[in-house]
Parts: C-alpha cells; sequence; structure tokens
C-alpha cells in the first residue's frame, strides 16, 4: 500500500477555511480516498462546499466528537488508515510522501500509531498559543530513532494500525514532516467567520483551554 491509496478520515465541525487548506494539500499530495466526518455541521458555505468538494462526506445527525471515525465504526479494521482534526494541515515545507513516511515508520517501530509533529513556533501571544507551546514541548525530547519521537497524538493527523481500540499512546515525527495547528495561530481580533460560528456552537472539549 502506498500513501495515496491509504484511507484519510477528516473530522469536521463548521470549521471551513482550514478544511479547505487540508483537502487541497492532501489532493495536491494524490490523495484520493478523502472522508468527512462532519459532526452536524450548520455552517452554510461549508454545507454548500460539501456539494461539490468531490470527496466522500459522511454527514452526522448529531455531533459524535473528535472520536466518531473509531467510535461509529468507520475505520477500516483490515488496513491502515490516516484519522485528523480538519484545522491540522502540513507545514509548507512538510514533503508530499507524508503518509508514506507515516506508514513507513509504523512499520518500523512497535507503535500503534504514527502522527505527524506539531509546530510550535512563531504562536502568537495569546492564552491559547501560550498554552500550547507549554503542553507540547515535552513532547520533542524523546527519540525513538532518527526522525521519530514517544509523544502521544490524539485525533491530530496520524496513521494507524487496523484493529486496534482508540488511545493516545503512539509517536510523532521530526521535521520536515511536520503540521501546524492553525487554530493556535489566530488573533482574538482576527477570528475568522467560520470559525467564530464554530466557537458560538461548540459542546465539550475542543482542545486546549483558554481564548484567543
Amino acid at each position: 500500500m502506498k500513501g495515496p491509496d491509504v484511507p484519510l478520515f477528516v473530522i469536521c465541525r463548521d470549521r471551513f477555511s482550514c478544511l479547505v487548506q487540508l483537502t487541497d494539500w492532501l489532493t495536491g499530495a494524490g490523495h484520493t480516498n478523502i472522508v468527512l466526518v462532519d459532526n452536524a455541521s450548520s455552517y452554510p458555505p461549508l454545507l454548500e462546499w460539501y456539494g461539490r468538494c468531490g470527496h466522500s462526506v459522511v454527514r452526522l445527525e448529531e455531533n459524535a466528537g473528535h472520536r466518531a471515525p473509531f467510535e461509529l465504526g468507520l475505520v477500516p479494521t483490515n488496513l491502515p488508515y490516516v484519522v485528523t482534526d480538519c484545522d491540522v494541515v502540513p507545514d509548507d515545507d512538510c514533503p508530499l510522501d507524508a503518509v508514506d513516511h507515516l506508514l513507513d515508520l509504523l512499520l518500523s517501530y512497535d507503535v500503534n500509531k504514527v502522527g505527524l509533529g506539531l509546530v510550535i513556533d512563531q504562536l502568537p501571544a495569546t492564552n491559547m498559543a501560550r498554552v500550547a507551546q507549554d503542553l507540547e514541548q515535552r513532547f520533542w525530547v524523546a527519540p525513538l530513532g532518527p526522525g521519530i519521537l514517544d509523544a502521544p497524538v490524539d485525533t491530530t493527523f496520524a496513521i494507524y494500525r487496523p484493529g486496534l481500540p482508540f488511545d493516545v499512546e503512539g509517536a510523532r515525527t521530526a521535521a520536515p514532516y511536520v503540521a501546524r495547528h492553525l487554530t493556535w495561530y489566530l488573533e482574538p481580533d482576527d477570528i475568522p467567520e467560520d470559525e467564530q460560528w464554530y466557537l458560538d456552537r461548540k459542546e465539550g472539549f475542543t482542545g486546549y483551554s483558554g481564548q484567543y
């Protein structure tokens, strides 16, 4: 199996601009097996885009949360797959063979999943960014081997072994195979319309606590 054949499940809820950036990157890297798992979004431009995006869309009537692909049995049990939140986008310098690279590492190390490392430089001086940086910096200090670190992975961009229950134990890659958690970079006086729509309707845990 090569990267373009690996099923990719993107967890969506109202955030639109970052989802377009992510799917543009994936299609630019040659991926065609993209499934958008929508947690009962209501943002009108996103719903309209679903009808013309060309990707498979699983529309849920209720918000099943960030573990929806696992808890609803959408992920395959017989082959590796990628799951990611929609606001995690490979860095500009991330090679287009990122999924192949993650798959190679998954098959080379005794880990259940391997995710892209999350860049924490150039973050703005906001509460959310400070919390993210304080918590994330610990995940860059425990190498398992060249270019791979022992670090937990929630539902950020990662490839999984099939048939295993979800947990956060895993590994992350080092540069250049890294991604940016785009919502960490937002400024309080420049919140996009779709992000404000999402924040006004958020339910439960949505990532690191704190305000922009």
